[in-house]
């Protein structure tokens, strides 16, 4: 599986795989880490380290694993130095289902939770991690439309609606909870996000999806706050 990074950014992250089916490294924009044991974490030639979080792997929040696809973050070390959480979400292609497909097949809305995980960054480059292991996703029956909600205990609550087939959609924030140094200025409500998702299932012919992963971003110009996010979620 080749995973984005990133809503809208070209960097992938790629599982390599063992004849037995185990990840024995991880190649990242070109650079190959090769895992140490049987741990998350990866070295390459220079000593840097890539930790791999899967966003099902590391809570005790009982969501159960995704069959087709995965999502979660990442985190670089080089120098002594750690970067901060990256997100990553993607899927077999063989086993994505195309949201057309998924409006024929469905009978009325689809319904999905899971978790939802990332990074706040602001502009003087300082980090905040945020998840909710109650993310909710709805696929709408009537117009294709799918809204995923979360509420970032230390953050905001976040709801966003992507029309189908689309690269963008409208993120609306509410509650903030948090210090000043990552909140959005008073009179922003709501915005435009960029979004990289989509469904999977067992049978793709079917038309009915049993998962779904992506990748959200968003930035605000005002003052340089920006939040990238990744979801999995899976079929009620």
């Amino acid at each position: 599986i080749n995973f984005s990074t990133a809503a809208g950014a070209d960097k992938k992250l790629r599982f390599l795989i063992n004849s037995d089916g185990q990840i024995n490294g991880i190649n990242f924009d070109g650079v190959d880490y090769t895992r140490n044991g049987d741990t998350n974490v990866f070295t390459d030639t220079e000593g840097a380290t890539l930790t791999y979080k899967s966003g099902v792997m590391d809570t005790d929040s009982g969501i159960p694993n995704l069959s087709y696809s995965d999502f979660g973050v990442y985190q670089i070390t080089a120098d002594g130095v750690a970067g901060k959480n990256i997100p990553f979400a993607g899927g077999y292609e063989s086993r994505r289902i195309a949201e057309s497909r998924i409006m024929d097949a469905i009978d009325g809305n689809l319904e999905f939770s899971g978790a939802a995980v990332g990074t706040v960054t602001n502009s003087e480059n300082k980090n905040l991690d945020i998840r909710d292991d109650r993310a909710f996703l709805v696929f709408n029956k009537s117009d294709g439309v799918s809204t995923l909600t979360a509420n970032f205990a230390n953050w905001y609550n976040v709801t966003l609606s992507r029309d189908m087939n689309a690269t963008n959609g409208n993120i609306v924030f509410s509650n903030y909870v948090g210090t000043a140094d990552f909140r959005l200025p008073d009179d922003v409500k709501s915005g435009t996000a960029d979004i990289n998702m989509g469904y999977y299932g067992a049978a793709p012919t079917s038309g009915i999806p049993t998962e779904a992963t992506g990748l959200v971003h968003y930035k605000n110009d005002a003052n340089g706050i920006q939040m990238d996010v990744a979801f999995g979620v899976k079929n009620k």
